[in-house]
């Protein structure tokens, strides 16, 4: 029963991210062509600005609040109330930063990122407890609405002439807010916990934002960096390569979605072996197919102005296969209430990054910071498994049985 269970979950994750996936590659072509390949760049910019500072607000408090939520199987009002306060505080100072930048002329970026910031973090408040609780089926639906509302907002100011990296923002951020309506409807069923936890939600919330922050550096300092050094023609090449490369880690982030809150649950990363292992063959199988069939995958979805992106389209979904390590076993170790561990990892992988990233995009462009994301992935991948080892010796090792009350559990033999 249990196991059909988690099967179901996991069907609810890969629809969530899988589906919502095939309509962002919908929506990826109408920005392509309707913004030409400098604009693209621009809006890829913005976004990026977007994430860095809704992630800098944040202070690790979202993965705080799920592991809280999973340990006590309740919501506290006390502890989330504490979150509300702190996130008031960190969006009204991120947003004076962002004015700050912008009027100086440091920074270029849509002025709609600045309503995003609480949009993303009211979303990081909502669904902590629901991906505690690993009700998949409500992120699914979030997801599903998310994109399809997008793409919606999109094909329209397409339509009718009007789209531009500016109103893409808007867009983007619009179908954030409007589907914030589906984590809050699914908070009804959620219970709550009026005891007293023996949980310090900052402490915690700082030491995976420390986490986070070396994470943010691999994932969003390349886009910060090529619009500067390279051009924001390159930055748009870049970003379409980057939607695309992106494909495996949506097998990643479902088994994710569907398995940290039963590891914060069991305080074990065993659960996540067999997942972690089929997802990298999945990974391994995309990518080699890829190297055929990318260069006609790249001109019918965006042209020929963007055809110089199909070996860095490559290179990323390369990349994508160890960013699949990173995710699950990064995520292992936070759900373990291990970030310090995560954190040397990702800092490890950053500081590779902060090293290459400047010399080889002034040289080669994109070309040169896809080569930079591969070489950053392999050594973060190395360094999470290594630590997830260090934490729980031979949890690759798990093997799952069937008990004879039908429940499932992980075990390692014992001569191992």
């Amino acid at each position: 029963m249990l196991k059909s269970i988690f099967q179901r979950k996991i069907l609810w994750a890969l629809f969530g991210v899988a589906g919502p996936a095939l309509v962002a590659f919908a929506a990826s072509p109408i920005l392509a062509r309707g913004l030409g390949p400098a604009a693209r760049g621009q809006f890829a910019a913005s976004i990026a600005v977007l994430g860095l500072a809704a992630f800098l607000a944040d202070l690790g408090l979202s993965n705080g609040l799920m592991v809280a939520a999973a340990r006590s199987g309740a919501v506290n009002p006390q502890v989330f109330g504490l979150a509300i306060w702190t996130y008031l505080g960190s969006a009204t100072a991120t947003a004076m930063c962002l004015v700050i930048l912008r009027e100086l002329d440091i920074a270029h970026f849509s002025w709609w990122i600045i309503l995003g910031i609480p949009v993303i973090l009211t979303g990081n408040l909502l669904r902590a407890p629901i991906t505690a609780s690993g009700n998949t089926m409500i992120l699914a639906i979030e997801r599903w609405a998310q994109s399809v509302s997008r793409l919606a907002f999109l094909a329209v100011f397409a339509f009718a002439g009007l789209l531009t990296h500016d109103l893409a923002t808007f867009a983007h951020i619009a179908s954030l807010a409007v589907c914030l309506l589906v984590p809050a409807f699914g908070w009804r069923g959620i219970k709550k916990n009026h005891e007293e936890l023996d949980f310090n939600l900052r402490r915690f919330g700082l030491a995976t934002w420390s986490v986070g922050l070396s994470s943010v550096v691999l994932v969003r300092l390349d886009q910060l960096v090529l619009l500067p050094v390279a051009g924001a023609r390159q930055l748009g090449i870049y970003a379409v390569a980057a939607g695309l490369g992106e494909v495996p880690l949506l097998i990643s982030a479902a088994l994710r979605m569907t398995y940290e809150g039963r590891i914060a649950g069991s305080r074990s990363a065993r659960p996540m072996a067999l997942p972690l292992f089929g997802a990298l063959a999945l990974g391994v199988l995309i990518t080699s197919i890829s190297v055929v069939a990318g260069p006609w995958i790249v001109s019918l979805l965006y042209g020929d102005s963007f055809k110089t992106a199909a070996p860095i389209f490559t290179i990323l979904l390369a990349a994508s296969v160890p960013a699949m390590v990173v995710d699950m076993c990064g995520s292992s170790l936070i759900a373990l209430g291990r970030p310090g561990a995560q954190w040397r990892a990702a800092t490890l992988a950053a500081i590779v990054t902060l090293i290459l990233l400047y010399p080889l995009a002034h040289r080669y462009g994109a070309l040169g910071a896809a080569y930079v994301t591969l070489i950053s992935y392999v050594v973060a991948a190395g360094a999470c498994f290594f630590e997830l080892c260090r934490h729980e010796p031979k949890w690759w090792l798990a093997r799952r049985e069937e008990s004879s009350g039908g429940e499932v559990r992980c075990s390692v033999p014992e001569n191992v």
